[in-house]
């Protein structure tokens, strides 16, 4: 759900709708939206985690 806004903002920006990324992290400023993104994606394989009740 997280990588979704990033997603639509990383299509559009290639589209020439919206400004990319690029323009408006830069280089070195890419590792925040990476950051999040892949924060979301390891609370939501936390979330799928199957304990196993032995």
């Amino acid at each position: 759900m997280i990588a979704v806004p990033f997603l639509l903002w990383g299509m559009f920006g290639a589209m020439g709708i919206v400004p990319s990324l690029y323009e408006v992290f830069g280089v070195l400023g890419l590792r925040i939206p990476a950051a999040i993104t892949i924060f979301g994606l390891l609370i939501a394989a936390v979330g799928f985690w199957e304990y196993d009740d032995d």
